[in-house]
């Protein structure tokens, strides 16, 4: 339905109703988190749980922020909850070899891209002449 290779980001659409997971659009540096994943560094078909916090929430070119530790391999795509609250505050998208730094993409951002693409689709779905 959706993807920037550039962002680390692809959005799937699904042919039935999926429960959403409770957001918090809210992010500050020294939040604490908790990553679920499917590390490699874990058990073979085994999920994983990584703990870390918010190092810089400013977006860099690619709309991701920082997380203070590396994310395991495996990892990409997996949510990051907040410890405080439990509400899915980012996606790991991977990690800085460089810097040891976790990438995450913000759930506002994320957020965003589904509203576009909502009204992409209203438009398209929308009738011949009729006003938006």
């Amino acid at each position: 339905m959706y993807h920037d290779k550039h962002k680390d980001v692809a959005i799937l659409e699904v042919q039935r109703e999926l429960a959403a997971p409770v957001l918090d659009m809210a992010i500050s540096a020294g939040d604490m988190y908790y990553v679920h994943g499917q590390s490699t560094q874990a058990q073979a078909d085994a999920t994983s749980i990584s703990h870390g916090m918010v190092a810089a929430t400013e977006l860099d070119a690619l709309s991701h922020i920082r997380g203070d530790n590396i994310s395991g391999k495996g990892d990409s795509g997996g949510g990051c909850f907040s410890v405080a609250t439990g509400k899915l505050m980012a996606l790991v998208v991977g990690g800085d070899p460089t810097t040891k730094k976790a990438i995450l993409v913000p759930i506002a951002v994320i957020s965003s891209i589904l509203t576009d693409l909502a009204a992409q689709r209203r438009r398209r779905e929308q009738p011949p002449g009729c006003a938006a």
